[in-house]
């Protein structure tokens, strides 16, 4: 086994230790809400709702991308899949298109 691949395996265990949330399983074209900590001194939560429109999948360094129109502005917000900061994904529609 490569040591990159050890470590990953290793970071991921970390995290799913920390038990901060599970992952669910999705992919591209779901609606997917996501919500994360905003400020961990005032304990402030913001909520994100958007469509999966990209997923990385690289190990420990894994990423999505969800897009929103936000008052006629398109917004895509990029996520790392194994933060800290975000305390809960659900999965509120499969392909949505």
């Amino acid at each position: 086994m490569n040591i990159l691949n050890k470590i990953n395996t290793t970071l991921k265990d970390q995290f799913n230790n920390i038990g901060s949330y599970d992952i669910p399983n999705f992919k591209k074209g779901d609606l997917i809400s996501v919500r994360m900590i905003t400020s961990k001194k005032l304990k402030r939560k913001q909520i994100f709702t958007g469509v999966c429109v990209k997923k990385k999948n690289k190990g420990i360094c894994s990423s999505f991308t969800l897009y929103n129109v936000i008052d006629g502005v398109a917004i895509f917000k990029t996520f790392p899949m194994y933060s800290t900061m975000i305390s809960n994904v659900y999965i509120l529609q499969k392909n949505v298109k």
